[in-house]
């Protein structure tokens, strides 16, 4: 039965594995394969602590790790929030602290903008990159993860974390323009059912 957003993903990897799920540029990812590495980084995330309920940043342009990271935040229980690299970073910090964010995720090529982002906001792990040894200081967080080292994590099965449909699936921030940034959040519920209705009106 599909009740949790990850649903969609899992429900065809089971029937038609090789479908593609994603495409970016001439790179693609199987329902097949994102099914496998989210599960992979759900699991490192639930190693770190994530429990349900929690909030995990996304701080990646459009790329097949970001459909991971969506998904995979998802699985561990927590609520996916979307953080735009081209944002100033006062509001991205901002966005940081507002949730509670303590683990995020990202790529090597926003190296520099991260640096400008984190300092401040009590992050607790960094996945998707590792500064270089000449690099660490107190900017970044204690612990970093590479995408290699999430790839070197179980794809099997994840615990049952009892994740219900009205639990929160992801928060969505207003532009701030007439004031403070406001997060909308949705759960998987409300999630679904904009899913299943824009399917219908294709």
């Amino acid at each position: 039965m599909i009740y949790l957003l990850p649903h969609t993903v899992d429900h065809v990897a089971e029937r038609s594995p090789e479908k593609v799920a994603f495409r970016f540029g001439n790179s693609q990812i199987t329902y097949g394969d994102l099914s496998l590495r989210s599960n992979q980084l759900a699991q490192l995330l639930i190693e770190l602590g994530v429990q349900r309920g929690d909030r995990g940043g996304v701080y990646l342009n459009r790329s097949l790790e970001t459909a991971t990271a969506i998904y995979g935040i998802m699985k561990a229980g927590a609520a996916y929030v979307p953080l735009d690299p081209f944002a100033p970073a006062g509001r991205t910090q901002f966005l940081l602290k507002d949730c509670g964010i303590q683990h995020l995720i990202s790529k090597p090529d926003q190296r520099k903008t991260l640096r400008q982002v984190i300092p401040g906001t009590g992050l607790q792990s960094l996945i998707g990159l590792k500064v270089d040894s000449a690099e660490v200081d107190a900017t970044w967080p204690a612990q970093q993860f590479t995408w290699q080292e999430v790839a070197e994590h179980p794809s099997t099965t994840l615990p049952d974390l009892r994740i219900l449909e009205r639990d929160l699936a992801y928060i969505m921030y207003t532009s701030g323009s007439t004031g403070a940034p406001k997060g909308i959040m949705h759960t998987h519920y409300s999630g679904l059912s904009y899913a299943m209705l824009s399917a219908s009106l294709y």
